[in-house]
């Protein structure tokens, strides 16, 4: 590794542990609300998400407040864009010449920074600043937050940017400011949006920012669009009787606790299949690394591949409740049970006999199609079920969790909007279709390409994609995983013995 690169590593090491560490220790004083980590990383997939599939017009409620149609922020936005384009390609140019093995990391991370801006403008569009039930929500993108209610509020007061002797902009303390224009930006470069009021709080209060950072405010300063409406509105609501809030629950984007079971699961089984996929498929030797860097890029590519296709598929199948409540079940946590008991003996059962069949199937259609089955070389017995294991879970939440509710929520959509048979036995043949073409992939670095090859790999592995998507509508992902593993069992562990 060439020098400067790892001093370069280091230093950014070092920086991420002192970041780590001061956020330690603001967690356990009580000035971060919620595990720092955990906000950070809902916050990356937040912006990601919005960046890819929340380009649609809003449609705003008279109770909604817009803070970014008269911001100074858009042309910014278009400019910071273009700059973070021009200076990729210039630098990609630039580090393809004098430092090469770090010009894809500085490209990519010029890739993600535009789709971060792309993201979190989008937030701004999608979270307005509301008015209900006799409370306040400033929700200023995936930045800062401030809730209250009305009766909170003393007073409003025209207000603007003030300046001191020198010409810069005055920065008060304690003043939550409902802007899209960053507020990193209005002190780095002097620029931003003019506030119009001030609205004044009876008593201090507590707002959120970057991170979960709480911090105290005595006021919040608006940026709106129609700031006269939103005063007309809060004071409207004042009139009203006191309401409190506390019995609205929040409901959370997606089941949150269900997610990270999901995510452990599948860092576990990306664990459990690096050594079989060195040991059987040498992919390590393939791509010219060693088996630590191996297993990193490996581990790396399975976070960011399962991270971003478990989440979309919690909030497709939170959409597809709302359709039909018994998707409602595929959101939640399972509850362990004797029930529970029964149905994953039944399930390892069925998973056995498709395995079986599988197996029968892949010899009856092998001698005619020329294939050697010998010619493939299992490891030892313990390293394919870890295979066996990781494989199952890593693609029953591609192929199963996200895929089928994928193709359903498209075929409910484009339909008259409702979940009927025939659209879940589309989506499940569907996805089974995508998983055998998937493993005729794999199949082709071992036979000869043809379209018996080509049928037989569908056919087989469709056989099994068939059942696990049954599994997964009407029992839950877990069970579509422990199908899949006792299938994988029968075939890459016991049939090795007799064939």
């Amino acid at each position: 590794m060439d020098r400067d690169l790892m001093i370069s590593l280091i230093i950014f090491a070092v920086l991420l542990e002192a970041a780590l560490v001061v956020w330690v220790v603001l967690h356990r004083q009580g000035k971060l609300r919620g595990n720092p980590l955990i906000t950070l990383f809902k916050k990356e997939w937040l912006i990601l998400f919005y960046a890819f599939f929340k380009w649609n017009k809003p449609k705003y409620r008279a109770n909604e407040f817009t803070y970014h149609k008269q911001s100074a922020y858009f042309w910014f936005f278009l400019a910071l864009v273009h700059e973070q384009l021009l200076e990729m390609f210039i630098f990609h140019y630039y580090l393809k010449i004098l430092y090469p093995e770090t010009v894809w990391i500085m490209t990519g991370l010029h890739i993600y920074s535009v789709f971060y801006l792309m993201g979190d403008y989008n937030v701004l569009r999608h979270r307005p600043v509301t008015v209900k039930n006799g409370n306040v929500h400033m929700r200023i993108g995936l930045r800062r937050e401030l809730s209250f209610g009305v009766h909170q509020v003393a007073s409003f007061e025209p207000t603007g940017i003030q300046y001191n002797k020198q010409g810069g902009i005055i920065h008060p303390s304690n003043v939550f400011h409902a802007t899209a224009f960053p507020r990193v930006l209005t002190r780095v470069f002097g620029a931003g949006d003019d506030p119009s009021y001030a609205v004044k709080f009876k008593t201090p209060l507590v707002a959120t920012g970057y991170f979960g950072r709480k911090f105290e405010v005595s006021e919040a300063w608006l940026y709106l669009d129609e700031p006269e409406r939103f005063i007309e509105t809060v004071q409207r609501e004042q009139v009203l009787p006191v309401q409190h809030e506390s019995a609205v629950k929040k409901t959370p984007i997606v089941n949150w606790k269900l997610y990270w079971i999901l995510m452990l699961i599948n860092i576990a089984g990306a664990l459990a299949i690096i050594p079989y996929a060195m040991e059987r498929e040498g992919l390590h030797t393939q791509l010219g690394l060693s088996p630590v860097a191996f297993g990193a890029f490996y581990l790396f590519q399975v976070v960011i591949e399962t991270g971003v296709l478990v989440f979309l598929a919690l909030l497709i199948l939170k959409k597809l409740a709302l359709y039909d409540p018994a998707f409602k079940k595929l959101t939640e946590v399972p509850v362990i049970c004797k029930g529970w008991w029964l149905n994953a003996a039944k399930t390892i059962g069925g998973g056995l006999v498709v395995g079986s069949l599988i197996l029968a199937v892949s010899l009856v259609i092998s001698k005619p199609l020329g294939i050697d089955n010998s010619t493939i070389q299992e490891p030892v017995w313990w390293l394919s079920i870890l295979g066996a294991g990781g494989a199952a879970i890593n693609e029953e939440s591609i192929f199963r969790m996200f895929l089928v509710s994928l193709i359903m929520i498209l075929l409910v959509k484009i339909g008259k909007r409702k979940v009927s048979r025939w659209k879940s036995s589309f989506a499940i043949v569907f996805a089974a279709l995508v998983f055998g073409i998937m493993h005729y992939g794999v199949a082709m670095d071992h036979f000869e390409l043809t379209p018996g090859l080509f049928f037989g790999m569908v056919l087989i592995n469709g056989i099994g994609g068939l059942f696990f998507g049954f599994l997964f509508l009407t029992l839950g992902i877990e069970f579509a995983m422990i199908a899949h593993f006792s299938a994988n069992i029968a075939i890459h562990v016991v049939a090795p013995f007799f064939i």
